[in-house]
């Protein structure tokens, strides 16, 4: 999977900062964003055209749905890494897990965007882009922490 330069640093927003386009008219959420030369609200069409805002998406939130990939990952990804579904309030979106036992995911799970974390670089020979992306660890609530610190003394 191959990537222009110039579509790389258009979508560094949406990747380092978890940037996204709101809607001033009807509230809509779009991330990734809307792209500049479109820059209308699927939902609102042309009478949305100059009325879309940069908004920053919170860095925390909570799992709704995830998955294990065990194989046929890309090329660059090690196995197994899981990829969840996270509600971040005003939008739900797709995230890779880091930093985390598979074996303790659950739906509800709170978690945190942390990177931007190194993925790969581009070409076979590894010299081209870099390609970096957000990725989310499992915040440890206090309960959390006391439940593991009494397993580790049982």
């Amino acid at each position: 999977m191959s990537s222009s330069p110039a579509r790389y640093w258009r979508e560094l927003g949406a990747r380092y900062r978890l940037e996204a386009s709101k809607c001033t008219i009807c509230g809509a959420v779009y991330y990734p964003p809307v792209t500049p030369c479109l820059g209308m609200c699927q939902a609102c069409r042309r009478k949305s055209i100059g009325k879309m805002k940069t908004i920053r998406l919170p860095r925390r939130g909570k799992i709704v749905s995830y998955t294990i990939v065990r194989d046929m990952a890309p090329p660059d990804f090690k196995t197994p890494y899981a990829i969840a579904l996270i509600d971040l309030g005003e939008k739900t979106i797709l995230g890779r897990l880091t930093d985390c036992n598979l074996d303790e995911l659950h739906i509800g799970m709170e978690v945190e965007a942390v990177g931007p974390r190194r993925l790969g670089e581009q070409g076979k020979d590894k010299s081209g882009i870099i390609k970096y992306s957000m990725m989310f660890r499992p915040i440890s609530t206090e309960k959390e922490v006391e439940v593991k610190l009494k397993k580790l003394k049982d």
